[in-house]
This record gives C-alpha cells, structure tokens and sequence, in this order.
C-alpha cells in the first residue's frame, strides 16, 4: 500500500515514499500551484513548493534556462521592503501588458501595472496604499488583461497565488521589561538582575513598543492575564520568550511522532503558562487590545491558551500550546475573533506561525476575520476519551472564517486510535451555522498535511464559497481501522450549500471517503446547494469510496449540480461511491470527465451524474467516449500508455505542475 508522508523543509513539503504499490512505484512527487472563481484555470505552477508558478520540470526560470513554449506564467508574487506600494513578480518570459483588468490583490486596489520590457523580472502591480508588516496576502487572475508574451499568447487565469511578505516586524520603540520565576513583581523589572516575577506586573506597565522578556520556567496561572490597550502598527507590544540570555531563541525544540503520545512541554527549554485544569484563558485580549506579538511562549491546562475577541493585530510566533477545554464542547489553544458586522467580518489581520497546538477541546488553531495566515503551524490530538476538554477529542484543528486567509505548510493530525466522538475536522474554512453566516470567500490553502480526520480538506455551509485547496496531501487510517467512516478519516469534503470552490493536485489515501458532497440538516436551516464544486489533477488511492454523498432530515432542500471531477486518477479503491440517508431535491449536472479509474470497484452512473472521456481498468466502462485500458502506471501514478482525453478550461498542467497537451490526456499525471 502507498504511503507518502508529507515533512516540512523550509516553507515546501517534501514528499516521500515509505511503501509503495507495484501501480505506483517509487517516485518522489512535488507539489504546487494557483486558481479562484467558479473554477478557472490553474494558473502557475511552481517549482519548488513555494508558491511561486515555475515548472516543476525545471523548464522555465525567471533568471535563465530554456524557454516555456507555452503562455506565460507570473511567478514570486512578493512584497519588499523598498517599495511598500507594490507587489512585484517575474515571468516565465518577457511579456507586455497595459492593463490590470482581471488581477484582484486581497485588500487592496491595483491603479497600474508596470512591466520590465524584454525581461523576465522587475515586473509590478502598484497598489492605492502601502503595505505594512501586518498584510498577509493573496493575488487572482480572472481573465481579461492585455498581458501576453513576445508571441501574443495570452496569460492563462490562475487561481489564487500567496504573495509573500518581507517588510520587517517594526522595532520595539519603549521601554523593556524583564520576568523571570526568580523575580518580584516589587522590583523594577528594568534589567534581568532585577526582574518582575509576573508578565501581569510587566503588562500593567506597558506602553506602545514595550517588550517584555519572560525567561524559561513554570508560571502559574490562577485567571486570565489581561492585555493593556496600548499596541499601535508601528509599536506593538511583544511578549517574547528566553532560555539563558534575551535573543537566544531561534527555533522551536518541540515536536512529537506520529502515533505516540505526545510529550509533555518543556518549562526549562522556554516560558510555559500553566493554568493547572482552569476554564479561563491564559491570555485574553478585548475590544482595543491590537497589536501584540507573542513569541517563545507556551501555554497549558486552562480552557484557552490565547483568546483575542474584537482586536486585531495579533501575531503568535514559535509557540506551543497543549490541553485546553473547558468541558462544554468551548476552549481553544488560540482562538482569535475580530467580531463581525452582519455577514461580513471586520479585517484582523492574525498571524500564527511556527507553532504547535494540541489536545484542544473546540479547535486547535480557530481564527475568524479576514486577511490572517497560519504558517507552518503544527495540530495533534493523541488524546482517546469521548470529552470536548483537555483530556478529550479535539473537535476542530484549523479552521477559520472568514475571507482573504491563507493557511500553508501546516499539518492537521489525528492518533489513531482515538475516541470516535468529534473525529475532527482537519483543515478547512467554516461560515456559520443555523440561520447565521459570514463571508468566507478567497481563502488559500497550499502544501498542507491532514491524517486521520473525519473531514480532511473542508468548506462548510452557506457563503463558503470561491476556496481554494491545492498541493495538499490526506491520510486516513485505512479502510479496515474500525468501523466508521469518521473514525477511518475523509478527504475532501464539500458540505451544505458551499459552492464554487477548488481542490487541485491533493493526493488523497487510505481514507474512507476520498470525495464527500454532505449535507448537514443541523447546521443550514434553509438554502442547502452544493453547486460548481471543482476536483482536479488530483490523485485518489487505496481508499473505500472515490466518493460519498448523503442527507438527511428536512429542514432544507439540498441540491448537488454542475459539480465536476477533472482528470483525477483513481486507483485501488473498494468501491466506486456510497451514498448514505439520502434526500435530495435534486442532483443534476454532475459530470466525471477524463479520469482514470483503475481498480475501482462496483462501478456505476449515479443518478445526476455522467461520464465523459474516462478510462477503466478493471470495471465497467461508463459513460460517453470511454475507453478500457490498462494505465500500466509507473513511476507516482505515470501511464505508461497515452489517454487522450477533451479539451477542459482550467486544465493546462497536471499533478505534477508539467504544461499538458491539448487536448490534455486522462488522468492526474501527464505522459511525459
């Protein structure tokens, strides 16, 4: 059975093979790429990881190398120092362009852009107003510019691409304090040799631009430490952890394997805030307590770590967080609300970065807002009870609401054998529930990593639209691990009236339902359409179902139409699809076009659903222009005989980021 384990290096996944099957080989796939919308092209697909729209074959560079004969694509979507005003990029060739008609930077509005003539870099988009430190953002092609190459080929649409952020954290600009375990909330607090003994004491006399360093020990928390309103963009208040010497912390000592129990957090290695089983938040920031940057921090025992409700500006940096719950089914490691108004969230602008977050009753890492990033975050719940506390399951791991957020490199994991009870959704955006949504619109989630939860990727409910998924992997437990499709994990999952998002190039294993359309009568009263849903180039093995649909109850009338499954490559899999407690209005306009299906059993045409331009191996061919034929795969799921497959808009590379023919050939994986 394949196995491929996702690690982090750097800001890429690495993807490995531990195991292989004879119809997959041996081969090392990478991962990336770009989309929005409705479903448009997948835009750029970068080279190493890093969401930058290169070839993963290595055939065009900004700096050099052979030229792509294809259109161009825009790569390194960035913010510098030097010019806060734009977003800069390079090409894949020399290009020319005049207008911005189409490109949507999140948060800001484009007034020109400008391009190097006869260049592959020097190119930018200007912007109405300046970055800061605080942007996280995103940038979409939705057709209609005047940008082409040298050979008046037209810019493919891209879906959405991370726009990196180097303008640096401002300085601290106030006084310093100084905590230690050793100290007295007597002292001055002004030197190490004379520190307060409480981060309370050091707070209650901050102002903007202070920091605080609070060296490694055990600090008892008895109730929630309050923030002062004091931080501003330009002078924020940190918080910042030290071992010996304030500065000598620059990495994260903590980690955990897989499939063990997680290991206890180390008081000697940085800070740790312990609040020994309370229901409170260690740390809690209200209306008009912006601008706070946490750093080498840990957090323990209480029924949150950090909480923020209606501030903004918080940043969560090399910080690690373990048993949190208040009993209820409430309490989060972080949880991080800017408030909203009506539908639509206020801009918050959070950040998480480096950290892990575990055994947390109601959800891991949970930001509501718009324009945050989680970044390299790690969540785990080893835990085996059937609790929303901190000896319990953890329900979410990273979800937000919200729009314009980004979640990359970051992982979702699940210890098998824990407790069947909120099985855990992994990584994914949720809007509301019942009768009350928010806009959850344009969020990016790249390079992730999710095993063993009950919903892998997600997008839940009423205006969870327009997301995008790509370059992920899921891993379930295998189809055999007990007897629930919850307790086993899930892929993909669409649920109750989301529309219009995007999974691209996922790699999806050992789970129950790779594929999952789900209404959920308990959570959307009324409106339940799961429409335009796009799958594609993405990879579908040794798993139970390709897909899974089910509803039930009558509070709403679900629909499930015009959703599509694009040159995905099915292989191994129990059976074709299950459907559990339908009822439906209607399910029309589903289509499966250019696929592989190889050893998928019991296949079948769902009712509302069509095949078109699909091979099979193994089973009944479906469908309109069919063809049975062995893929004979090798390398990571490489035909080894041309499929050619239809014309789709959208589909211009493959799994692998490698330009495609046109028309491109069937299946995830082109021949090369």
């Amino acid at each position: 059975m394949l196995k491929l384990t996702a690690m982090l290096l750097g800001t890429a996944f690495l993807w490995s093979v531990s195991a292989c099957s004879s119809s997959s080989g041996g081969a090392t796939p990478s991962k990336d790429g770009g989309h929005e919308g409705s479903a448009g092209s997948d835009g750029g697909v970068p080279a190493d990881g890093g969401g930058d729209g290169g070839s993963k074959d290595g055939s065009i560079s900004p700096d050099g190398g052979p030229v792509d004969p294809g259109p161009p694509r825009l790569l390194h979507f960035r913010i510098e120092e030097s010019n806060p005003t734009r977003v800069s990029f390079d090409s894949s060739k020399p290009i020319a362009a005049t207008t911005t008609t189409g490109f949507t930077v999140s948060g800001k509005t484009i007034s020109a852009v400008t391009i190097n003539t006869g260049s592959k870099t020097g190119h930018y988009f200007t912007v109405a107003s300046p970055f800061s430190y605080w942007d996280n953002a995103t940038i979409r092609y939705e057709g209609g510019s005047d940008l082409t190459d040298e050979e008046s080929q037209a810019l493919y649409p891209f879906t959405l691409e991370y726009v990196s952020n180097a303008i640096p954290e401002p300085a601290a600009s106030a006084h310093t304090y100084y905590v230690s375990t050793s100290g007295k909330d007597s002292n001055g607090g002004t030197s190490t040799s004379a520190p307060f003994g409480t981060v309370a004491k050091a707070l209650s006399v901050a102002t903007a631009g202070t920091t605080i360093y609070v060296q490694a020990g055990l600090y008892p928390v008895t109730g929630s430490i309050s923030l002062p309103s004091v931080g501003t963009p330009s002078a924020p208040v940190k918080i910042v952890g030290y071992q010996n010497t304030p500065g000598d912390i620059s990495t994260n000592y903590y980690s955990y394997s897989y499939g063990s129990a997680a290991p206890a957090l180390d008081s000697s290695k940085m800070p740790l805030f312990d609040g020994g089983g309370g229901t409170f938040a260690i740390f809690f920031g209200g209306q008009g307590d912006d601008y706070v940057i946490y750093r080498n921090l840990q957090f323990a025992n209480a029924g949150s770590g950090i909480r923020a409700y209606r501030s903004k500006g918080v940043v969560i940096d090399n910080c690690n967080f373990k048993e949190f719950g208040d009993g209820t089914g409430d309490g989060s490691a972080i949880e991080l609300d800017i408030g909203d108004e009506g539908s639509v969230y206020d801009d918050s602008f959070y950040r998480v970065e480096n950290s892990y977050a575990l055994n947390a009753g109601m959800g891991n890492i949970v930001l509501y807002g718009n324009h945050n990033l989680v970044e390299s975050c790690h969540t785990y719940c080893d835990n085996t009870t059937d609790a929303y506390d901190a000896t319990g399951v953890s329900d979410y791991y990273i979800t937000l609401r919200g729009s314009d957020n980004i979640v990359r490199n970051s992982k979702a994991e699940r210890r098998d054998g824990v407790a069947a009870a909120a099985s855990g959704h992994g990584i994914g955006v949720k809007s509301g529930e019942a009768t009350t949504f928010t806009e959850s619109f344009h969020n990016l989630f790249e390079h992730d990593y999710v095993i063993g939860c009950n919903e892998g990727l997600y997008t839940r409910n009423t205006n969870a639209d327009h997301n995008v998924f790509k370059d992920c992997e899921i891993g379930g437990l295998g189809t055999a691990a007990g007897t629930s499709y919850g307790v086993n994990g899930n892929g993909i999952t669409f649920q109750t009236d989301t529309k219009y998002n995007v999974a691209e190039r996922i790699y999806v294993h050992d789970v129950k339902a790779a594929i999952f359309y789900d209404n959920n009568r308990y959570e959307v009263f009324t409106g339940a359409d799961i429409v335009g849903n796009v799958v594609r180039n993405s990879i579908i093995s040794d798993s139970a179902w390709a897909f899974r649909y089910g509803s039930s109850g009558t509070e709403n009338t679900p629909t499930l139409s015009d959703n599509r499954i694009e040159n995905c490559t099915f292989d191994n899999v129990d059976s074709f699809y299950y459907s559990e407690s339908v009822v439906w209005t209607s399910i029309s306009g589903n289509q499966f076009v250019n696929g592989i299906f190889n050893g998928v059993s019991s296949m079948e045409t769902p009712n509302g659903w069509s095949f078109d331009h699909n091979a099979f191996n193994g089973s009944a061919a479906q469908g309109s222009n069919a063809l049975s034929q062995d893929p004979s795969f090798s390398g990571f799921y490489v035909p080894g005989v041309a499929l050619p497959g239809v014309h789709i808009d959208g589909i211009e590379y493959d799994f692998n980021g490698a330009r495609r023919l046109d028309p491109p050939q069937m299946g995830a994986v082109e021949v090369p």
